[in-house]
Parts: C-alpha cells; sequence; structure tokens
C-alpha cells in the first residue's frame, strides 16, 4: 500500500512538473478580500468589486465569474460568457488543460457541453473567456453548472483548480 501511495505521489509531481508547476500551497497574497461577501474589497483588472447578478467564485489566487445579459429573449440564440483572471502574483498556466464541462437544464439547449483551450475567445496568462451559445424556448429563470479545471501559478508555484460556477440564465 505504502508503495501505491508513493508511486501516485511521485506521478503527480512529474505531471504536474511537466507542466511547469510544483504542487505546492499558494502564496500569501495582499488584495484583501471582504469577509461578509467574499469578493475582492478592492478591483484591480478594471471590474467592479460588486457584481450584483453576476455569478462569481473568487479567492486570493483566482476570479472566476459568468457574464449574462440581464434578459435574454425566449426562442432566440444567447450567449453568455465565463472569465477567469489571475489574482495577485499569479499567472494562467498555459499548458494546464482548462476546460468547461456544461450542465443545462433540459429547458436549455448549448451548442456545445465540453469548451477546452481552443475554443476559448481569449486564452493568456492574464484572462480566459469562454462565450458559450445558448437557446431557451421557454421563459423563466434556467440555473446552468460550469465546471471549470485550470491552474494559476506563481515562480514558485502552481495550483490546480476544480471550481463549480452556477450561472442563473433570465428567458422573457
Amino acid at each position: 500500500m505504502r508503495i501505491k501511495k508513493r508511486f501516485y505521489s511521485v506521478g503527480l509531481v512529474v505531471v504536474l512538473g511537466s507542466l511547469g508547476c510544483n504542487p505546492t500551497a499558494p502564496e500569501s497574497v495582499s488584495d484583501p478580500i471582504d469577509k461578509r461577501t467574499g469578493k475582492s474589497a478592492a478591483s484591480s483588472d478594471g471590474l467592479s468589486a460588486d457584481r450584483s447578478g453576476v455569478d462569481l467564485a473568487v479567492d486570493s489566487t483566482y476570479e472566476l465569474s459568468a457574464q449574462c445579459a440581464d434578459r435574454y429573449p425566449a426562442g432566440s440564440r444567447g450567449t453568455f460568457g465565463i472569465l477567469l483572471r489571475p489574482r495577485g502574483p499569479y499567472h494562467i498556466n498555459q499548458q494546464f488543460p482548462t476546460s468547461v464541462t456544461m450542465t443545462a437544464p433540459s429547458t436549455v439547449s448549448l451548442d456545445k457541453t465540453r469548451l477546452l483551450k481552443p475554443d476559448a475567445e481569449v486564452f493568456s496568462e492574464q484572462k480566459v473567456r469562454f462565450e458559450i451559445p445558448f437557446s431557451s424556448q421557454q421563459k423563466g429563470e434556467h440555473k446552468l453548472n460550469a465546471l471549470v479545471n485550470f491552474a494559476v501559478c506563481t515562480a514558485k508555484t502552481c495550483i490546480p483548480l476544480q471550481k463549480n460556477l452556477t450561472i442563473t440564465l433570465k428567458v422573457d
């Protein structure tokens, strides 16, 4: 049993090392997080720290958000975005197999449910943006889930992450 655990640990280090990262804990980042809301107290990326109506996952190493229109017309094609930005000294690992796996209710039709790096509108060390086209014939609020796999790194550390993001689409 001990041999298997060591083999898996060595394998993980080799895999992450080949991606240009070391699997260690995140370094501290000076950008403060509002403990009441979990959102950035200060936003250096030009986006407002208050994003009402936009689903958000954030910590000291990254910010992951869904960007949706206030309303979409029923029966028409619409698009929403998923935006990933590193925070503080971190950057997005360009070699990591970044992906988004979408789960939608039967009331929403997605062109693709799995998006990879080539599907991204923007893929850089400072920003990743996916545009997801959809349509819905049914009026109301539709909740979708995005499972996002990515890694954020510094020169000393790399953190592979898997985060869920809930997206609410309002269709009239």
